[in-house]
Order: structure tokens, then sequence, then C-alpha cells
């Protein structure tokens, strides 16, 4: 059977990432943080604390 090669295309970052971020608090419940990724239509929020961010949280880790 013959190798078949997969074409090859120059996908970017930027081509797949959601251009708004949806951030949460490092005090904010799961229930929040699942309801904004809910609402978003996300598959994670960054966490900040103080504007900075410290962490993310996706929805395999509530899972």
């Amino acid at each position: 059977m013959p190798l078949v090669r997969r074409r090859e295309f120059p996908l970017r970052v930027s081509d797949i990432m959601v251009k708004t971020v949806i951030t949460v608090g490092k005090d904010a419940s799961v229930r929040e943080v699942a309801s904004k990724m809910y609402e978003g239509k996300v598959g994670s929020v960054v966490v900040v604390d103080e504007g900075k961010p410290v962490g993310i949280v996706t929805e395999r880790d509530i899972v």
C-alpha cells in the first residue's frame, strides 16, 4: 500500500485563535467559569490576578 502524503497548509495560530479573550478573576467559582465558557462559546478562559494572566482553565479541567 503506498504511503499517502498529506498536503501541508501554512496554518497559523492566528487562523484558529479567538480574538476576544474571556477572563475571570482567580477567586471565580467553577460554575461562573463554566457559564462564561458556555456563553462565550469558548473552551477556555484566562485567569487573571490584578489584571495579569496567572493561568488558564479549560473545559477538560472542569470535566
